[in-house]
């Protein structure tokens, strides 16, 4: 058994290859999704973030052809692969325990009014999430998404997405074009010289990444 020293990092992501949106910044996101105009048309929409970040969840696992479309396959498969190989660790839906996971069977034993509520008001969300974008006929029918399927990634994003802070330099590279106005666009629409953006991060949500454990992460 080695241990490493304390100042070794565990973790190592390239930004590009994580799954993020901005909170406020609708048009900040993971650049590599653009590709699949369908996705980017939610991307660009008034959905919540995490509407937002569970549907590029899904589109991250399923591998779909629409990522090809720039011509970038070699860097598609890379993330893909990396997308798929995170989900083989993730808890299957049957065994997720979020109240987006609750039936009405399972309300039925919560003590909790509050909780019922969640629960209820997250049920409506997924239906509503689901009818407007998967079903057939609507913009992201393509990637093929039953409501189970999207339950999971929602209680995915909703257990494991981290709060991280991006200066608006770092966060303008991905954005469809890098430009000077796309930079100034971001400060604008977020106020600050930094926005904050809502991150799927592959492996890292595994790792103790408890305060109290003395762990951090580094923006690079």
């Amino acid at each position: 058994e080695t241990l490493l020293p304390a100042s070794a990092p565990l973790l190592s992501l390239p930004l590009h290859l994580l799954c993020w949106v901005g909170d406020k910044v609708p048009e900040c996101h993971t650049s590599s999704a653009v590709k699949y105009s369908e996705l980017a048309t939610l991307l660009s929409s008034d959905a919540g973030w995490d509407v937002k970040l569970a549907s590029l969840l899904l589109w991250a696992v399923k591998g779909t052809p629409g990522y090809d479309k720039g011509g970038e396959s070699g860097e598609a498969e890379v993330f893909h692969s990396l997308w798929q190989q995170y989900k083989l660790w993730l808890p299957q839906p049957e065994e997720q325990t979020h109240l987006c996971c609750f039936t009405a069977q399972d309300r039925a034993q919560l003590q909790n009014s509050f909780m019922v509520e969640i629960s209820e008001a997250l049920e409506e969300q997924l239906l509503d999430w689901h009818s407007k974008y998967f079903a057939p006929g609507q913009v992201l029918q393509g990637l093929g998404c039953s409501l189970p399927e999207v339950r999971w990634a929602m209680a995915t994003v909703r257990s494991r997405a981290f709060s991280v802070t991006l200066d608006t330099a770092t966060a303008a590279r991905y954005l469809p074009r890098e430009t000077e106005k796309n930079k100034s666009n971001l400060e604008v629409g977020s106020g600050s010289p930094e926005i904050t953006v809502s991150a799927l991060c592959p492996f890292a949500d595994m790792l103790n990444h408890s305060t109290e454990a003395g762990t951090s992460f580094v923006i690079k």
